[in-house]
């Protein structure tokens, strides 16, 4: 164990190292505690075999009787079944889904908690229409300073490493500033994040900014415009392109990395809460039964669906909300980790590191606060199993 935990932390995620050793441990520690603890039953009880049979025997039906449901609902979606074709491929060979007989918890158990602690709220906050921002804190004497994130939609490529750059860049780039009852605090109009801090209490604040009413008309560069055949990756159906009918809403919400079965397994509350988006004549889910993993890692997977393509063949490849973007869509994107997609999996493909992604196929970006040292720690190595963006346990931005 000593030998492994110094070959390889895996504290920067690529290897895994340290990480896969922990689920090592968190086999082989209650294995042998069960075996142990069947060891002393047998010296110590009598006729313990056959209790034990019994106790198999029970636990066989059920596990059987279990397994048999569970492959019954494996490839069920939000809205039931997929239907397959004929002429399409099916699920070959013999699914066991013994993950689904666990108790809940079990795959969490030895990460804590996943839920937040609940706090006291003393700050009450709100941004008018104007941008003047109203705080009432309720802690007696405390001065109020205000946090105001910046906006990194328009930084290039090289300020937005997840690695190395981004949270450094966004901790310098903070203002922080103090707060006055008798003096208006105004944001301007491309401030969408702060933070107000109140003694021990804090709490972040966004919105959308600037208002749609207020962004300029969007011409897509010519050299980079998607809807030119020659600069395009993508294919997009003509139907698409002529259609007088109006665009709907598009969200793109991905969860990294988390299969169907295991999504309903782990979150049933949010599946059930999308099972109420479906609204026909209203909202439609598209679930996508076809999607499956193309590559050993997030980048190959993630191009495929962004870019169209694993291993883009033209160089400064545009993620697919350019295509929205340059049709007439407003595009948002927020980033749950400190850092930009377009840098973290395909910065290679782009000539310049000073090409801002974001600037050119984004109207609004939300990726500030999970910068902020509650989640993505500044001192050390962020890039550990019990803190920063891929920790294992849950973490409390505010």
């Amino acid at each position: 164990m000593a030998g492994l935990y110094k070959y390889d932390h895996g504290e920067r995620f690529e290897q895994h190292g340290f990480y896969n050793l922990l689920v090592f441990l968190a086999i082989y520690i209650p294995l042998n505690l069960v075996l142990g603890v069947l060891y002393v039953l047998w010296r110590k009880v009598d006729r313990f075999p056959a209790y034990f049979a019994v106790v198999v025997l029970v636990g066989g039906i059920y596990v059987s009787v279990s397994l048999v449901h569970y492959r019954k609902v494996f490839d069920q979606g939000l809205r039931g079944s997929f239907d397959y074709s004929l002429d399409e491929c099916t699920w070959s060979g013999r699914n066991i889904p013994f993950v689904d007989i666990l108790p809940a918890g079990t795959q969490n158990f030895w990460a804590g908690s996943m839920h937040c602690k609940s706090e006291p709220q003393r700050i009450d906050v709100n941004i008018d229409e104007n941008g003047v921002l109203t705080v009432h804190c309720e802690t007696p004497g405390s001065n109020v300073l205000i946090d105001i994130l910046p906006e990194t939609r328009e930084w290039p490529l090289r300020d937005k490493d997840i690695w190395s750059t981004c949270n450094h860049m966004v901790i310098e780039r903070t203002q922080h500033l103090e707060y006055y009852n008798d003096i208006p605090f105004v944001l301007n109009d491309t401030t969408q994040t702060v933070v107000v801090r109140c003694g021990s209490s804090s709490t972040l604040v966004s919105r959308v900014a600037p208002p749609v009413s207020k962004l300029p008309v969007y011409t897509p560069p010519q050299d980079s415009d998607t809807r030119t055949p020659n600069t395009t990756s993508i294919r997009v159906s003509p139907d698409i392109l002529h259609s007088n009918r109006k665009s709907p809403n598009v969200i793109y919400l991905m969860l990294d990395a988390v299969s169907r079965r295991q999504f309903h397994r782990q979150l049933p509350r949010s599946a059930h809460i999308f099972r109420t988006f479906h609204q026909p004549g209203v909202s439609q889910i598209m679930e996508l039964f076809r999607y499956h993993s193309v590559g050993l890692n997030t980048d190959n997977n993630t191009k495929a669906m962004f870019l169209g393509d694993i291993y883009p063949k033209k160089r400064n490849t545009l993620p697919i909300w350019a295509y929205f973007r340059d049709r007439g869509y407003i595009t948002a994107r927020v980033e749950a980790g400190c850092g930009d997609w377009a840098k973290d999996c395909n910065g290679h493909n782009y000539q310049q590191q000073d090409f801002a992604v974001s600037k050119r196929s984004l109207d609004y970006e939300l990726t500030a606060p999970f910068c902020l040292p509650e989640v993505f720690p500044d001192i050390g190595n962020p890039f550990g199993n019990f803190k920063g963006p891929f920790s294992i346990i849950a973490r409390c931005l505010f």
